[in-house]
C-alpha cells in the first residue's frame, strides 16, 4: 500500500479508498470486514520504498504503475 507524498495527497487516498468499499456491490458484512483490513495496511510513501529497495542494493528502482493507494514498484539489482 501507498501514503500520500504530502497529508493532503494522504486523505485524497483515504477517502478514494473508503468510497470505493462503500460504492461496492459487497453485502454489508464483506464491507465490514474490508474495512477492518484497511486499518491494518502499513501505507509507506512511494519515495520512501524505492529509497529502502536502493540502500538494499538495488540500482534500478521505479514505481512501473500506481492509483492513488495501490502501485507496483519494479526493481533490479
Amino acid at each position: 500500500m501507498i501514503a500520500g507524498e504530502t497529508e493532503y495527497l494522504e486523505k485524497m487516498y483515504q477517502d478514494w479508498q473508503i468510497s470505493l468499499a462503500k460504492d461496492s456491490n459487497l453485502k454489508q458484512e464483506e464491507k465490514r470486514k474490508a474495512f477492518e483490513r484497511m486499518h491494518l495496511d502499513m501505507k509507506v510513501p512511494v519515495s520512501k520504498q524505492l529509497k529502502w529497495l536502493e540502500e538494499a542494493g538495488f540500482s534500478h528502482v521505479d514505481c512501473i504503475y500506481k492509483a492513488y493507494c495501490f502501485g507496483a514498484l519494479w526493481a533490479k539489482k
